[in-house]
């Protein structure tokens, strides 16, 4: 899906983004087996905020 949208995309930037994403706490990225990553998104309570 991403491909049709913007091309081919570098490793780097994948990691660039998710780190941006976690720093936000957008998302939690937590390493499984190499090379793998588990990326969660983080539920905010609507009301809190």
């Amino acid at each position: 899906m991403v491909r049709e949208i913007r091309g081919e995309i570098s490793f780097s930037a994948v990691n660039s983004a998710l780190m941006r994403l976690e720093l936000k706490g957008i998302i939690h990225v937590s390493s499984l087996a190499r090379g793998k990553r588990r990326v969660e998104l983080i539920k905010k309570d609507r009301e809190g905020s």
